[in-house]
């Protein structure tokens, strides 16, 4: 087995080996070696045979077929499900995270954009009823003195009409 640079990985044959004698701690060695080591990078291109033979190996450089079946299987139609406000669609996986990225971002549009109109009405509802509430001094102040001017005008008024009413009985 070669490495990816043309060398031959120190680990390699510890693996195979360790694969064939089962789950023992030879494995969890030699899988952890293969994780950190330059085989590490050819494990996702290749496709683990678990039909190979104690002995032989499981895995070996060039073996595409791990990325020839991760292609076909972006390149498949798959049928979706509705979920939340996407519809059911039948698409490839890429186009489908397209859909769902692009759904996502009209989503959070209209959500941004509600937001902002939520608070204009706020801030509108918020300045009327200020101005419904709100009292201002000056015009109260003149409101009072129209008030007191028609106060004091009644007042001698009814003190104009209580002397004539004393006079018309002093005379009776």
């Amino acid at each position: 087995m070669v490495g990816l640079h043309g060398e031959a990985p120190a680990v390699v044959e510890p693996v195979v080996q360790a694969l064939g004698r089962g789950d023992g701690p030879e494995l969890a060695v030699a899988v952890r070696e293969v994780a950190v080591g330059p085989v590490g990078a050819l494990l996702a291109l290749g496709k683990f045979d678990t039909a190979a033979a104690v002995g032989t190996r499981a895995l070996t450089a060039g073996d595409s077929r791990g990325a020839e079946a991760l292609s076909d299987v972006q390149r498949a139609q798959t049928n979706f499900d509705a979920a939340g406000t996407l519809q059911p669609l039948t698409t490839t996986i890429s186009q489908y995270a397209a859909y769902v990225v692009g759904n996502t971002a009209v989503m959070a549009e209209t959500a941004s954009s509600r937001a902002t109109d939520t608070l204009a009405l706020q801030v509108s509802v918020s300045e009327r009823r200020q101005d419904v509430s709100g009292v201002n001094i000056d015009e109260e102040l003149a409101q009072m003195v129209v008030f007191q001017n028609a106060y004091n005008a009644s007042a001698r008024l009814i003190t104009t009409v209580r002397q004539m009413f004393d006079e018309l009985m002093s005379v009776v």
